[in-house]
């Protein structure tokens, strides 16, 4: 079998075929999408967490996501290319020992080897304090800011990375609730109160 000449390929297939090609398969996903939107709504939450399957290890994969599970290597390589770009890897976690196990699991995570009791401290002694981890090659910085509950401690910390000269973190997770909620023996006055601390 003989392959057509090039120049009548070049003939048939040109730059003004190729875009009503083009043109014609956006409009097909436009169509597609707006078909799906119409029939399912336009609530995706709702289909994240209700239309999907359960693949290997138990792990819910919503039908058109790709969850990934980041390993290590995958996590720096992200950490990385922030810092390739000339921007901090600063990330705060503020509030109290459920934050402090997410600041934990991050900083695993993150650490290519096992860390030492210096560099992740883990003693009953410092769990009430704040911690910090730093790797400078990545320009990142992870600290741990102990606080268990929203008060005038917070705020002022708040302030002090808005003022021009504060180093403001990328990324702030903020929780608390666990010692209002022992502390107040689960009553409406703890409700009321956290509620007005909220709204500060």
């Amino acid at each position: 079998m003989q392959l057509p000449p090039l120049d009548s390929v070049h003939t048939f297939f040109n730059f003004k075929i190729a875009k009503i090609i083009a043109t014609f398969l956006v409009f097909c996903f436009i169509v597609y999408h707006g078909i799906l939107h119409a029939i399912d709504g336009g609530d995706s939450c709702y289909r994240l967490l209700s239309k999907g399957r359960f693949q290997g290890s138990n792990m819910w994969q919503p039908y058109g996501c790709m969850t990934h599970t980041y390993s290590t290597e995958d996590s720096r390589r992200c950490i990385r290319y922030v810092a390739f770009l000339k921007q901090d890897n600063r990330i705060a976690f503020v509030g109290d020992s459920r934050i402090r196990q997410l600041y934990y699991a991050l900083v695993r995570q993150i650490a290519v080897s096992a860390l030492t009791e210096e560099e992740l401290p883990t003693g009953k002694d410092v769990y009430h304090s704040d911690m910090h981890y730093e790797e400078p090659e990545l320009r990142l910085r992870i600290d741990f800011y102990w606080r268990t509950t929203i008060d005038s401690n917070v705020l002022s910390l708040i302030d002090k990375w808005k003022s021009p000269l504060g180093a403001a973190p990328s990324l702030v997770v903020l929780g608390s609730g666990l010692h209002y909620i022992k502390v107040f023996n689960d009553s409406l006055d703890a409700l009321q109160d956290y509620t007005n601390n909220v709204m500060l």
